[in-house]
């Protein structure tokens, strides 16, 4: 699995785990798409993106930078999981804030 999930507390981790870098490609995107899906089911009220792995992620993949040569586009557009990041909706309504590293999250939600 290239993402795996956890819950703490009301925090979903969405820990990225491809070998060897973490590169951002349709593997990768469509697990996270899956991880945010998982995410909603759960009710977080806040998602952290981390890595298993010593690089959190290096760059987009590369087949993603030959379909855009071949087709004019990807297949699927970067950009499109980063608004699915900002648009997961929680219980309360509100949007979900999504931190890039574990320790962005623990002072946040452990700072009181």
């Amino acid at each position: 699995m290239p993402c795996r999930h956890e819950m703490d507390g009301q925090a979903a981790h969405l820990i990225m785990q491809i070998r060897p870098h973490n590169f951002l490609g349709l593997a990768l995107m469509e697990s996270l798409f899956e991880g945010i899906r998982w995410a909603q089911a759960h009710e977080a009220r806040a998602a952290v993106l981390r890595s298993a792995l010593r690089h959190f992620c290096a760059c987009a993949d590369v087949e993603l930078v030959r379909d855009r040569i071949r087709r004019g586009r990807p297949d699927e557009d970067v950009t499109v999981l980063l608004r699915a990041f900002e648009e997961l909706p929680l219980r309360s309504s509100r949007r979900c804030t999504v931190y890039a590293s574990a320790a962005a999250w623990r002072s946040r939600w452990h700072a009181t």
